[in-house]
């Protein structure tokens, strides 16, 4: 939601002309914002103030009949808080939104402020490291930014905007061949530009090996993780990219792949062009929208129609889930913000829907989850979820 669905949304809310959702989506925000003070009960704007006041009113008068997803609790009392409230809504809203798919247990108030604990986790960072055929390391961020020199068979250059692009001398061909692993920590993306011109992303806690040179019959790489791929086009030169216990062969295309060794299945997206993908048991052909999906080794492949925008949300620069439990949350979070989440009590029993950018603290997103009942406790580098 960006500021201007945000401010529509609230001209209905003041107008009465909520849905019901839309109002409990609304009430929420106000009564979580609220709820924390901030000393709003000296906002001026007094005109803006009596029209909230009256829209609260019609919108409570709206909201009598059984369909009405929470009780709206009238306390003219909060009308200034409510007014600066509002203010904050739509910066929020701006920035993303988060809804509970399971919403008959919507409750008013969040149990946890992340933003109220001097502790917060930053986003991430352009970062990687370079393994070199020898072992040796080079950290790769905006202070390596040119050059690379003392490469063997590969010319590389470091951007200041995070990547590391390839080229491959007239000579290279003659010398013998040699792997490069660029690997992501937690809180780090890189972009590679390979050999051979083809693009990769990589997200968080992942990595890419493949030969500074393609001088074979097919360009084969290796990743761990998650990675979107803008393949180069070679008809007489198959691309191959090895995850896990599948391959995944093309000509030129882009497509994602999440292969992250704690989630419980391997997802191949594919965007644009056309892939085959193999497994130990399995063979099929992906169209752009679908997506194959592999359990486990010896599991048969299964496809998917997806929304492909959702899945390649994190290489745009956003958190993007449908449908998704707290751990799956979580476990994004772990990646992105370098932090340990452990778990006390018994799981949230609620699936979200949502989108916030990437660029946000963790607090954004903590508090996001938490209009909907999900409690946190911070301590030092660590995030507990409670229950």
């Amino acid at each position: 939601m960006n500021s201007n669905e945000a401010d529509r949304l609230l001209e209905k809310y003041l107008s009465g002309r909520c849905a019901p959702e839309e109002a409990a989506y609304v009430e929420q925000r106000l009564d979580a914002y609220t709820a924390r003070g901030n000393g709003w009960e000296n906002a001026s704007r007094s005109d803006r103030l009596n029209q909230i006041a009256e829209g609260r009113e019609r919108l409570a008068a709206s909201l009598t009949a059984g369909q009405q997803m929470l009780t709206v609790r009238k306390r003219k009392r909060l009308v200034l808080q409510r007014a600066a409230a509002l203010a904050a809504f739509v910066a929020l809203a701006a920035t993303g939104y988060f809804q509970m798919v399971n919403r008959a247990d919507v409750h008013l108030a969040p149990e946890f402020s992340a933003s109220d604990h001097q502790t917060d986790f930053s986003p991430g960072t352009d970062k990687a490291v370079l393994t070199l055929p020898d072992g040796s390391v080079v950290v790769l961020d905006s202070t390596t930014s040119g050059k690379l020199a003392g490469q063997g068979n590969a010319s590389i250059h470091i951007t200041a905007t995070g990547q590391a692009i390839y080229a491959t001398p007239p000579e290279a061909g003659a010398n013998p061949l040699a792997y490069h692993t660029i690997s992501t920590p937690r809180g780090g993306q890189f972009q590679v530009i390979l050999p051979d011109n083809s693009k990769v992303w990589l997200n968080a806690v992942s990595s890419i090996r493949f030969p500074t040179v393609f001088s074979g019959k097919v360009r084969t790489v290796e990743i761990t993780g998650e990675a979107y791929f803008e393949v180069a086009q070679k008809p007489d030169q198959p691309f191959v990219v090895k995850a896990g216990a599948q391959r995944v062969e093309v000509l030129g295309t882009h497509f994602n792949i999440n292969s992250y060794t704690d989630e419980k299945r391997v997802k191949t997206t594919l965007l644009e062009g056309s892939v085959k993908i193999t497994s130990e048991t399995d063979s099929l052909i992906l169209e752009p929208g679908q997506q194959a999906v592999l359990e486990a080794a010896h599991a048969a492949l299964t496809v998917n129609n997806v929304e492909t925008d959702q899945v390649v949300a994190w290489k745009n620069g956003f958190f993007q889930i449908d449908h998704a439990d707290i751990q799956t949350i979580m476990r994004q979070v772990e990646r992105w913000y370098d932090v340990e989440v452990e778990y006390e009590g018994n799981l949230p029993d609620k699936l979200f829907s949502g989108k916030i950018r990437r660029d946000v603290n963790a607090s954004q997103l903590l508090d996001m989850l938490a209009y909907f009942g999900v409690q946190f406790r911070i301590e030092e580098n660590k995030i507990t979820v409670i229950n």
